[in-house]
């Protein structure tokens, strides 16, 4: 099997460069970006204090959508024979960049919720055409400096091209594969033909980047909701997205369109960003001057690590696992998933362990490579929390005390 390619790399290739395996590795990377955004996105929502803030449900919708797009992904990459790798999904945050060598001017941290994160996140979900919003022109000029949805459109023109060469994509569908593919009524469809996988990637940059459309709302087909850039937009800006005349938004004119009922910044927990040792030195200091309080902290920090693992253990068991099991597989990574709440924020509620101030006073002498950034995530002169780690066991191991 050839080498998998990085994402700059499918965008760089003309359309008769493509071949069936690569479009089963392109999928396959497609599928871990939109895996690579659920710890991010569901890190800086548990971060907010309470529910009932505009914030909060905007961005919960885009998880819901982020996850289902990830099952899309996936039923693409089944229909034409491939075998998804869930399980050993692992993007090892903090990254530069997300994986497949995607947006590498993002600096990618498990963060609390603020404006510098959710900028963060617009960076993630830009439309091509507003791009120039973030990068130089020099960047800009840079093919390793691609969008998300700029990979799905790559994605799209090599469909068509393999389909139009032979009948590629149609032929790979007929003769199928070893895994499943997955439906659900809240928008997972089993692709049958190539118009299906035609439909998987519209629904995608629809619902995501808006790359389809620059007014930076979706179709009649999906009834015209924002993008998720919009989303992301409105808590950055502090009102909601307006665009009664579906006018194009381009990078001169988007703060205009931001105008409507006021969204407020929420007030959040002060967790501490989340180190490259998952708090191990943290830990370590602690455990020295308090062995019994550390145990528990560590015991909770672990065990929603195991809890996400298993989550993605049962979402691979859905696609690659026995027939007859999928049901309860999916059913219960779906469950796992939403559940996460429970030990982050109720009970043990890892959001509410506080970090001695002693510790936070050395962390510079703790981690003074990441010092910096931290500090530009987290408060240190308030009271500093833990967050989850999002460590999937399948292929990292838990920081040792």
């Amino acid at each position: 099997m050839q080498q998998k390619r990085q994402i700059h790399e499918f965008l760089a290739m003309k359309k008769h460069e493509w071949s069936m395996e690569d479009l089963g590795h392109a999928l396959q990377s497609a599928m871990a970006l939109e895996h690579s955004t659920l710890p991010l996105y569901t890190f800086a929502m548990h971060s907010i204090r309470t529910q009932n803030y505009t914030a909060y449900n905007l961005i919960r919708s885009i998880i819901m959508e982020e996850m289902i797009h990830m099952a899309v992904t996936a039923n693409m990459l089944t229909a034409i024979g491939g075998v998804p790798q869930i399980k050993t999904l692992h993007p090892a945050y903090p990254t530069q960049g997300l994986p497949g060598g995607a947006e590498p001017d993002v600096h990618a941290r498990l963060a609390p919720l603020s404006k510098k994160q959710v900028r963060n996140f617009m960076r993630v979900e830009v439309p091509n055409h507003l791009l120039p919003n973030f990068l130089t022109p020099e960047q800009m000029a840079n093919e390793q400096y691609p969008t998300i949805g700029g990979f799905y459109n790559a994605i799209r023109e090599a469909l068509i091209h393999l389909e139009t060469e032979g009948n590629q994509v149609s032929n790979a569908i007929g003769e199928g594969g070893e895994a499943n593919q997955v439906e659900d009524d809240i928008g997972i469809a089993i692709i049958e033909d190539f118009n299906g996988m035609l439909a998987g990637i519209d629904e995608i940059t629809e619902q995501g980047e808006g790359a389809a459309n620059p007014t930076l709302l979706a179709s009649s087909d999906y009834e015209g909701e924002e993008s998720h850039y919009a989303k992301f937009a409105e808590i950055f800006y502090g009102s909601r997205f307006v665009n009664p005349e579906l006018r194009y938004v381009n990078p001169e004119t988007e703060k205009s369109f931001f105008r409507g009922d006021v969204v407020m910044m929420p007030d959040t927990i002060n967790v501490l960003a989340v180190t490259a040792d998952g708090y191990q030195k943290i830990l370590r200091e602690y455990k020295a001057r308090d062995p019994e309080s550390t145990e528990h902290i560590s015991q909770a920090l672990d065990g929603v690590d195991h809890a996400y693992t298993d989550v993605m253990t049962n979402l691979d068991a859905a696609w690659n696992g026995p027939i007859e099991k999928q049901g309860p597989s999916l059913s219960a990574a779906v469950i796992g998933m939403t559940e996460l709440k429970v030990p982050v924020r109720i009970d043990p509620a890892i959001m509410s362990q506080q970090i001695p101030e002693e510790i936070i006073s050395n962390l510079f002498s703790l981690y003074p490579d990441e010092y910096d950034d931290l500090r530009e995530y987290t408060d240190l002169a308030k009271p500093v929390f833990f967050g989850p780690r999002f460590i999937n066991l399948n292929v990292a191991q838990l920081p040792t005390l």
